[in-house]
């Protein structure tokens, strides 16, 4: 932001000796999300969308809604 911009901006709507400016995590999340789901749509598996977005792949089934099952498994029942 900058010295100035700074002391301009705590001029213009306090002048105390801090300031609280949101990080705006759920619309960063959100937005994530929505980029998480057309990546997915367009074919991308939950490995390479987390590695893309560095996240786990439980959290990119969580993220999607849906519990993809392993063809890797084999059924016990």
């Amino acid at each position: 932001m900058g010295l100035d911009a700074a002391r301009t901006l705590a001029s213009e709507y306090g002048g105390e000796g801090h300031m609280d400016i949101p990080r705006a995590v759920a619309a960063t999340r959100a937005a994530r999300d929505a980029c998480i789901h057309a990546d997915r749509a367009a074919s991308m598996t939950h490995r390479e969308l987390a590695l893309k977005y560095k996240l786990t792949e439980r959290q990119i089934r969580n993220i999607l809604g849906v519990e993809e099952e392993d063809d890797r498994q084999v059924g016990l029942f």
